[in-house]
């Protein structure tokens, strides 16, 4: 079964949208993305948690910049 991954947008600047990331409110990591380039940086990963949230965090942060939308708040598994 899959994991649900949780996507809060914290900044949105020309240059950078950063999002909380996790699998609920109370656990939470900080995630990256450069507007110029589609890279994605992990500013601060989820404590004791395994890489599962981050990858899929990533992945979905990379879909969304070839779509071109960035939501104030989203979840996917």
């Amino acid at each position: 079964m899959a994991r649900p991954v949780m996507l809060y947008k914290e900044s949105h600047t020309p240059d950078y949208v950063t999002y909380k990331f996790g699998p609920d409110r109370d656990t939470l990591g900080v995630i990256r993305l450069d507007l110029r380039t589609g890279d994605v940086d992990v500013v601060e990963d989820i404590p004791n948690y395994g890489l599962y949230h981050r990858f899929r965090a990533q992945q979905y942060l990379q879909q969304l910049y070839e779509e071109g939308r960035y939501p104030e708040v989203t979840s996917f598994a």
